[in-house]
């Protein structure tokens, strides 16, 4: 086991970035991963729920407009609502990569981009990802339509599957993705070395 630790350790070091390692919350470890991580000072950087949903969502109540492949705007969204700019440039990336059929949703209010969200369409599942709202503009229920409006999209081409990653200290998409009737399949955390 330490063996495959290393080999994992040297390839995150040769492509520049800290080792780090996904686990199951609450999953059985026979191996002592997790305490074998610990010893060499791996912690934990962020806990996610991955939830899932069946069937129709119910309408969108804000004008949502929706395209099958990312867009300048939402982009844009998204990096002037990531948490830095790493983080910004990181995410455009990975939606540069995402593939059709997908379904990019922006709300603006007042000509002003105001919430994004996407859904892709894979295998017999759709996944949420993305979900993004100004500060200016939050507590207004924009998220709960691009929610609806994206799923409706992939409902629409025949996905009945849904499902989402959701940092557990996030309460308000917690809140949000519950009250829409998703419910968490399990948990994993992301522990990281660090040194």
């Amino acid at each position: 086991m330490e063996s495959s630790i290393d080999r994992v350790e040297s390839y995150y070091r040769a492509l520049g970035l800290a080792p780090q390692f996904k686990l199951v919350t609450g999953g059985t470890d026979p191996l002592d991963i997790s305490d074998r991580l610990a010893r060499r000072g791996y912690r934990t950087v962020s806990q996610v729920a991955v939830m899932t949903r069946e069937g129709p969502m119910a309408a969108p109540e804000h004008l949502v407009d929706i395209e099958p492949r990312v867009t300048a705007d939402f982009i844009q969204i998204v990096s002037e609502t990531s948490h830095s700019g790493g983080d910004g440039q990181e995410r455009v990336d990975i939606l540069c990569r995402v593939p059709n059929p997908s379904a990019f949703g922006i709300v603006r209010q007042n000509g002003v981009l105001a919430a994004a969200g996407l859904c892709t369409f894979a295998g017999d599942s759709a996944g949420i990802a993305a979900m993004r709202t100004q500060a200016d503009f939050r507590n207004q229920g924009l998220a709960r339509s691009i929610l609806r409006a994206v799923t409706g999209r992939a409902y629409e081409a025949g996905y009945r599957l849904f499902w989402l990653q959701v940092e557990t200290n996030n309460a308000p998409a917690l809140h949000l993705y519950e009250s829409e009737g998703f419910a968490t399949a399990y948990q994993y955390q992301t522990v990281r070395l660090e040194r």
